[in-house]
C-alpha cells in the first residue's frame, strides 16, 4: 500500500523516473552511478524484464518475496534507468519498465504497458535528450515495431529502431560459432527455423544476401501461418542444393515429442510462447539458439542436461561482445563469465549504439528487408562485434567436451567428421 501510495505521489508531482533507492540498490550504483543524471543520454534502450524474478537484478532483497508480491512491487514501480554507460563518442542509458512479458502478452495488459511505453518511457527517453531510442524484449511488437512511437518522435530530433537487424546478424553468427567450435560446417547441417516472425524472416534473408544455406531447412510457426511462409519460400530462391520443409506447430502448445522439427541438428528459436521446446525431447548432438521473448526452452533443464550429460549445446542468443567499442558495464545481467561478462550487450541496445556512432545507418523499423540487412551485417562487422562466449543461463557452455560428445556421435551414427 506504502509504495502505491508513493507511486501516486510521483504521478502528482510529475516525476517520471524510478532511481534504485538504498533499500535496493546494489552496491555498485552508489560507487559508479554519475553524482546527477547526465543532461544527455544520446542513446537509450527501452527494455523490460522477463518475468517478476528479474527484479532480483534490480532490488537483491525481492528474492524474499512470492511471486504474486514480486508483480504487485513491478507495477508500483515507474520507469528505472539502472546504469549509463559512457564510451568513446557517445552516452548510453539501459531504461526498463516496471512490466514484465507475461504481462506484455497477456490482452488484458497488453494496454497498459503500451500506455507505460509510450507515455512515460519514451517522453522520458527524449527529455534526456535521445538522439536514438532502441526498443528491447517485446517492445517492438508493443508500439507495431516502432512505428506507434513516429509521431512522438517527431519535432525531437530522435530516431526509433527496434533492434532486429543486428539480433538477426547476431543470432546467426551465434549459429555459426556454435558449430565452429562443435567441429561441424553449416553446409553439412539441418538447420529448423522455429518461429517465422521478423527474426525468422530476417534470417532468411541474411543467409540469401551472404549465400551461406544449410544443408536441409525447415520452417516452423503455426497453420495460419502456412501461407506466409510458402510466400517466403518462393521470394527467396532457396538453392536446389537447401530442401526446405514447411511444418505446422501446433497453435499455443509445446512441440509434440515426435514433431519433425526435432530431428534437426540446429534448432533456431524466436517465438513470444515460452516453452515450445522440451529439453527431454531434444535429440543428442543438437545445437539450441534461443532468441525468445519469453524463454522457448527451460534454461535450467538445459543446464542440468549440459552438466549430467553433455550430449546437447543450448546458446542464449543476442549477446554481444562489444570489447571492440569499449563498452564495460557494472550492472548484473546475469551473463556468463566474469570481466568477459562486463563487455557483453544485448543485441537489441548494440542497434542503438551503433546508429549513435553512424547516424547513416537505416533505422529498423517493421521486418527488415535485405538492404537494411545488408547496412547492418557490414557495420558489425566493421566495428569488429562478434558474438558473446557461448553460454546458458549464465553458464559458461563447456563446449571443448560438448565437441567430444558431438564426435562420438557422429561416429556411432556413421557420420564422416570434417575435413582439417
Amino acid at each position: 500500500m506504502k509504495l502505491m501510495q508513493d507511486k501516486k505521489a510521483c504521478i502528482a508531482r510529475g516525476e517520471s523516473l524510478s532511481w534504485l533507492d538504498a533499500a535496493g540498490s546494489p552496491e555498485w550504483f552508489y560507487t559508479l552511478k554519475p553524482d546527477v543524471v547526465p543532461d544527455q543520454i544520446d542513446v537509450i534502450l527501452i527494455t523490460h524484464p522477463r518475468s517478476p524474478a528479474d527484479l532480483t537484478c534490480f532490488f537483491p532483497w525481492a528474492d524474499r518475496l512470492d511471486e504474486a508480491d514480486q508483480d504487485q512491487l513491478l507495477r508500483c514501480l515507474r520507469p528505472l534507468l539502472l546504469e549509463v554507460v559512457r564510451i568513446p563518442g557517445l552516452t548510453a542509458g539501459m531504461m526498463f519498465l516496471p512490466v514484465h512479458a507475461g504481462d506484455m502478452l497477456n490482452p488484458r495488459r497488453t494496454p497498459v504497458a503500451r500506455h507505460i511505453l509510450m507515455n512515460e518511457a519514451f517522453p522520458l527517453a527524449t527529455r534526456f535528450g535521445a538522439k536514438v531510442v532502441c526498443l528491447g524484449g517485446l517492445n517492438g511488437a508493443l508500439s507495431r515495431y516502432g512505428k506507434r512511437l513516429l509521431p512522438l518522435a517527431r519535432g525531437t530530433g530522435t530516431e526509433i529502431t527496434i533492434g532486429h537487424s543486428v539480433t538477426v546478424v547476431c543470432v546467426w553468427e551465434t549459429v555459426l560459432k556454435a558449430l565452429a567450435e562443435t567441429g561441424q560446417h553449416w553446409r553439412s547441417r539441418s538447420v529448423a527455423l522455429i518461429g517465422m516472425g521478423g527474426i525468422g524472416e530476417g534470417l532468411l534473408n541474411l543467409m540469401a544476401l551472404r549465400g551461406q544455406w544449410p544443408g536441409r531447412l525447415m520452417l516452423v510457426d503455426r497453420p495460419r501461418q502456412r501461407g506466409r511462409m510458402e510466400q517466403l519460400v518462393r521470394d527467396m530462391r532457396i538453392p536446389a542444393s537447401c530442401p526446405v520443409n514447411i511444418v505446422e506447430a501446433p497453435p499455443g502448445e509445446a512441440l509434440p515429442f515426435d514433431h519433425p522439427a526435432y530431428s534437426a541438428d540446429v534448432l533456431v528459436t524466436a517465438t513470444s510462447q515460452a516453452n515450445v521446446i522440451d529439453i527431454d525431447d531434444v535429440r543428442p548432438g543438437t545445437i539450441l539458439v534461443d532468441d525468445s521473448q519469453p524463454h522457448c526452452w527451460s534454461r535450467e533443464a538445459a543446464r542440468k542436461r549440459v552438466l549430467e550429460r553433455g550430449d546437447i549445446l543450448p546458446c542464449d542468443t543476442g549477446l554481444v561482445d562489444c570489447s571492440a567499442l569499449h563498452w564495460f558495464s557494472r550492472f548484473d545481467f546475469g551473463f556468463a563469465g566474469d570481466e568477459e561478462a562486463r563487455t557483453v550487450a544485448w543485441s537489441c541496445l548494440v542497434e542503438g549504439l551503433l546508429k549513435g556512432l553512424d547516424p547513416s545507418l537505416p533505422c529498423t523499423l517493421g521486418h527488415p528487408d535485405r538492404t537494411t540487412l545488408m547496412a547492418w551485417d557490414e557495420a558489425f562487422h566493421r566495428c569488429g562485434l562478434r558474438p558473446a562466449p557461448l553460454q546458458c543461463g549464465g553458464l559458461m557452455l563447456p563446449v571443448a567436451a560438448i565437441r567430444e560428445q558431438f564426435r562420438v556421435l557422429d561416429l556411432r551414427s556413421g557420420i564422416a567428421p570434417p575435413a582439417g
